[in-house]
């Protein structure tokens, strides 16, 4: 490509400058991490001609030109690929394919009721745990340099957004919005035994329990501060009070006493609510969305949205297979608008650290997967699963295994609108919940509706 003579036959110093740095880095990062170093191909390609404006003949748009052809690999457009050759890619399908073999193994290794029950109170305790590691990070966050925020272990990407283990909130909502649905279960659980033994519910320790792991886990999102997360989160409850309602049987008068007893409990909700408004958190979320709505309606919708168009782009150009699985953050920069680069260079002006603002995400893990599977992958690796889940609500409509279905459709419909699927541990919950849903059914249709 005769690098070195395209700059030396340039005259413009800050071309030369900002071209020798571009090939620097991503010559450094090709040893590394390959995946980046394309990004940041495709990102100094388009910074040049941004900020030069090239509109005439130029060697160095040439050279970005002609080093993209050479890159460029041959691919059939009905056949799978990858646009990157490196074994991380196999170990990155390894992780994921394990997520998905914990539902599984789950499916074979609960053999009853009692096993399902006992799984769902792990699960439950587990989250409440987390739930209290957060709180606690809450009231202790030092805004410091040295502070390492979760756990003392790691360090948060942005302190502002990390709530318990998990580092960032959309996704901590995402995990708790599935827990909850467990605890949903076993609650339902409870009452139908305590019908059955005609026992007072606010004599049962369990349901107590049970009752404040909703309340805390639910408050949980709240102090998180995620805005889908407490979208959904009404969400959540308003399909258990429509479920609970639209019965018409028997337990229509046990719902009914459930509800009641649940309204004891309306006055703790009011106070953590009214204690949550006087929060940072609450504030900061009523100046983003006052903002985020002024700009929408001025014309500019939030950044997510650009980066949605963008990535519709990436599945018109290769729809049937994809770019191959987490190729995104490798060819977005390629797709990337005008706009997403001007709203992303205003954060680096801002910025107290110099970085180069590249994206890893689609913000959409339903977008994101159909630009990386592609029609053919969504259809033969996921819709299988989803029909199933559907099948299972269309002949299990009044029955348990619906709780915990809704779970799973609640976090997919979280996967719309945010990436909660490229957390592991919302995957691996979002594998073990579908497993569970599957299992319950299956044990109903083995003993009818005995169980």
């Amino acid at each position: 490509l005769k690098f070195e003579q395209v700059l030396l036959d340039s005259k413009d110093s800050q071309k030369i400058e900002m071209v020798s740095d571009a090939f620097n880095l991503m010559l450094d990062q090709k040893s590394k991490d390959p995946s980046t170093s394309l990004s940041l191909f495709f990102h100094y390609k388009n910074t040049y001609l941004d900020r030069f404006l090239i509109k005439q003949r130029d060697a160095i748009k040439n050279l970005f030109f002609e080093c993209e052809n050479k890159i460029k690999l041959p691919f059939h457009v009905f056949l799978p690929s990858s646009p990157i050759k490196t074994p991380d890619y196999v170990k990155r399908i390894y992780f994921f394919s394990f997520n998905l073999f914990i539902g599984i193994a789950l499916f074979f290794s609960l053999h009853n009721k009692a096993d399902i029950v006992c799984f769902l109170h792990i699960m439950v305790f587990n989250c409440l745990i987390l739930c209290l590691v957060g709180f606690y990070q809450r009231i202790n966050h030092q805004w410091t340099d040295n502070y390492v925020e979760i756990l003392g272990i790691w360090d948060a990407p942005e302190p502002r957004y990390y709530f318990s283990t998990f580092t960032y909130k959309n996704h901590w909502s995402a995990y708790a919005i599935m827990i909850l649905f467990c605890a949903f279960y076993l609650v339902r659980n409870e009452v139908i035994r305590l019908w059955k033994t005609s026992t007072n519910i606010l004599h049962s320790k369990l349901f107590i329990y049970l009752t404040f792991s909703i309340i805390i886990i639910a408050f949980s999102i709240l102090l998180s501060g995620s805005r889908s997360g407490i979208i959904l989160l009404i969400f959540s409850f308003f399909i258990c009070f429509y479920k609970v309602v639209k019965n018409k049987n028997k337990m229509f008068e046990i719902n009914l006493k459930f509800l009641s007893i649940i309204f004891l409990f309306i006055p703790l909700l009011l106070l953590l609510f009214l204690s949550f408004k006087k929060d940072n958190k609450w504030e900061e979320m009523v100046r983003n969305s006052s903002s985020q709505w002024q700009n929408f309606v001025q014309g500019k919708p939030p950044l997510r949205i650009l980066f949605w168009r963008d990535t519709m782009d990436m599945i018109q150009e290769k729809p049937f297979w994809g770019y191959g699985y987490n190729s995104f953050s490798s060819m977005y920069p390629k797709f990337q608008s005008t706009q997403v680069r001007n709203e992303r260079a205003l954060g680096l002006e801002n910025a107290h650290t110099p970085y180069v603002p590249l994206v890893a995400h689609a913000h959409s893990d339903v977008l994101e997967f159909f630009a990386e599977w592609g029609l053919g992958g969504i259809f033969l690796i996921f819709f299988p699963f989803l029909f199933y889940l559907l099948k299972t609500f269309h002949i299990a409509v009044p029955h348990p295994s619906t709780i915990t279905g809704w779970g799973c459709l609640v976090f997919l419909l979280y996967c719309w609108i945010d990436f909660p699927t490229r957390t592991p541990a919302c995957l691996a919950t979002f594998s073990a919940l579908f497993a569970l849903t599957m299992k319950i059914h299956s044990l109903r249709q083995e003993v009818g509706f005995r169980f």
